[in-house]
């Protein structure tokens, strides 16, 4: 999908934990990518109760973005400001906490 891990080890890869109360628990950052082009796939068993939209910081001051977590299991980054038009070089997902649907 063209978007990578911010690095190889540690804080820097994406993942993600399915905690008990079915809240889906990411951490981690991505960089590199296309905004139009989703950066997570969520399996079946994970996808949103319903479409979510979070926001969450850069790398740089002012760096905001919109991360939307949609019903069908895609998760895609948006702009939300000026400042981060153009960079997408660490776009942070820590603590991003998703209902997903009940096992």
């Amino acid at each position: 999908n063209g978007w990578k891990n911010y690095g190889t080890a540690g804080s820097s890869i994406c993942r993600g934990w399915r905690l008990n109360n079915n809240l889906l628990y990411l951490v981690g950052t991505i960089h590199d990518g296309d905004p139009n082009e989703p950066f997570m796939k969520l399996p079946d068993t994970m996808k949103p109760m319903f479409t979510y939209h979070f926001l969450t910081p850069g790398n740089s001051l002012g760096e905001i973005y919109k991360i939307i977590a949609g019903s069908d299991g895609y998760l895609k980054m948006y702009y939300w400001s000026e400042e981060a038009r153009q960079q997408t070089d660490y776009i942070k997902l820590d603590g991003l906490i998703i209902p997903v649907m009940p096992l």
